[in-house]
C-alpha cells in the first residue's frame, strides 16, 4: 500500500467515525522568555507551556511556568530554590 493509499484509508475510516483529519501547520518558534541560559525539557497544555531552564549564576535549574493565552501580556511564574 502506498503512503497515498494508507492516508486516503485514514481519511475514510475517520469520516466513518464522525471524524475529521485536518493537515497540521508547521512548526513555528515561539520565543516565551528569550534567554541565554539553556532551556529543556518544553511542555504544552492548552495555552500553557512549562520548561525548565539553568540558572547559570547558581548552576541549577528553575521551572517556568507561562500562559501564553495572550502573548502581547505573557504572564511567567519561575519555580526555583529559595537561595537563588
Amino acid at each position: 500500500m502506498t503512503r497515498s493509499q494508507l492516508f486516503n484509508a485514514l481519511i475514510l475510516a475517520l469520516s466513518s467515525l464522525g471524524l475529521s483529519a485536518v493537515q497540521a501547520a508547521p512548526w513555528q518558534v515561539l520565543p516565551v522568555l528569550p534567554s541565554e541560559d539553556a532551556q529543556e525539557s518544553p511542555d504544552i497544555h492548552g495555552t500553557v507551556v512549562t520548561w525548565q531552564q539553568l540558572v547559570s549564576e547558581f548552576g541549577d535549574y528553575d521551572i517556568y511556568v507561562a500562559d501564553v493565552n495572550d502573548m502581547n501580556d505573557v504572564l511567567v511564574t519561575a519555580i526555583g530554590d529559595a537561595n537563588d
